[in-house]
């Protein structure tokens, strides 16, 4: 039997060969012996020679393997469905948040493309006569929004969508451009620009911002159209920003035209 002594003496059963049997006992111990034997030994079970006896074997033995149980506990299902459930109830409540976050820090930019497609529209129209916009429609949109950095175009693709609203495809969330009369005036004299399905988070950023490229400006939402910009008519209406916050809607289901002399 060979012994060794730290704060207690603990001491190996060895057969004839020198191998251990596998027992080993405590003959003294002070303080916690749990700690000490777990700590130090790192054994599950043991006999202590004193006066506990048995009994105080079979509670450190017990107690070690609770803390290895406890050490080793995972999740319960309880758990793991309350926390799925406030994940999902978080995603419900934050997605449309985020999405207008970021339909309204796209219309700078939207805006910023159609103003650049109104300018080369313009200027291809100088000398054109009475009726300069007669021609003007969905290749006019193609080929002066194919390198905008907002405005997605495709390859023939039927539709512009301009990523405020709807769903892009069809007549929802589009551009639409096609020649229009002004008052006393011939069809192609103006060319009307319209975006339908706007959602409210770029709703009036969107008219405020084109309405300076427009003589007229026309929205639908609460309500039927109404006009918010006309400066064809004496004496010219000016663009009402309060009148075009009131029309907007809450969703995709704003409209809105700008006709451009």
């Amino acid at each position: 039997m060979h012994c060794a002594r730290r704060r207690f003496l603990v001491c190996r059963q060895a057969s004839a060969q020198g191998q251990s049997l596998g027992r080993v006992w405590v003959l003294w111990s002070s303080g916690k012996l749990e700690d000490e034997l777990s700590g130090q030994i790192g054994l599950e079970s043991w006999i202590v020679m004193n006066k506990a006896g048995d009994e105080r074997r079979v509670q450190a033995s017990r107690g070690l393997a609770q803390s290895r149980v406890l050490d080793q506990r995972g999740f319960s299902l309880a758990e793991v469905s309350i926390v799925l459930a406030l994940m999902i109830l978080v995603s419900i409540m934050g997605i449309p948040a985020i999405q207008g976050y970021l339909i309204e820090s796209k219309v700078p930019r939207v805006a910023e493309d159609l103003q650049r497609l109104v300018t080369r529209v313009k200027v291809s129209a100088i000398s054109r006569g009475s009726t300069p916009y007669l021609n003007v429609g969905f290749q006019t949109l193609m080929n002066n929004l194919r390198n905008a950095s907002a405005i997605q175009v495709t390859e023939g693709a039927t539709a512009i969508p301009h990523g405020l609203g709807g769903t892009g495809a069809s007549d929802s969330g589009v551009i639409t451009m096609s020649p229009a009369a002004s008052h006393g005036a011939v069809h192609g004299s103006v060319f009307s620009l319209v975006l339908n399905n706007v959602n409210h988070a770029a709703c009036p950023a969107l008219a405020t911002i084109l309405q300076r490229l427009a003589s007229r400006v026309l929205i639908t939402g609460r309500q039927a159209t109404v006009e918010v910009k006309n400066t064809f008519i004496s004496p010219p209406k000016e663009y009402d920003p309060i009148l075009a916050d009131a029309q907007c809607a809450r969703g995709d289901s704003n409209k809105f035209e700008f006709v451009i002399h």
